[in-house]
């Protein structure tokens, strides 16, 4: 009996490791007015349906403060300075995700920086195309 139990869970073990599924990393950015901490609700929905999967959520500057004053440039730079720092990312492919500003600057890491490479990019009410107005406001 004690045989057959250590075959068991030696083939238990060996399948987990097997069908182990290693996901991409995600990477979020927060909007303007906003701090990562606006964004942990999606933080933990991504860990909840991927459970192992790292998330990096960035903050650049103070959050609140920086993210409406900071010159967007230096917003995509320091964004780009800390994918590349960050060592859960290096040789993977990321799933990038930018809500509202965060789209924008999400969009200048992928145009200018590039590194890590981008397997999934999602922007959420981001404002890639340009602002026409407010349907049916006449703005």
């Amino acid at each position: 009996m004690a045989k057959l139990s250590f075959v068991i869970l030696l083939l238990l073990f060996v399948s987990a490791t097997v069908f182990a599924v290693e996901y991409n990393p995600v990477v979020i950015m927060h909007g303007i007015g906003a701090s990562s901490s606006s964004m942990d609700d999606v933080v933990s929905w991504i860990q909840e349906a991927l459970p192992g999967v790292y998330v990096k959520n960035v903050e650049i500057g103070d959050g609140h403060h920086d993210s409406v004053f900071m010159n967007m440039n230096d917003q995509v730079k320091s964004f780009c300075d800390q994918l590349a720092a960050d060592t859960n990312l290096t040789g993977k492919k990321i799933n990038l995700i930018g809500y509202s500003q965060g789209g924008l600057i999400t969009r200048g890491f992928i145009e200018r920086c590039g590194v890590p490479q981008v397997h999934n990019y999602i922007t959420w009410s981001s404002a890639l195309e340009g602002v026409f107005g407010v349907p049916y406001a006449n703005i």
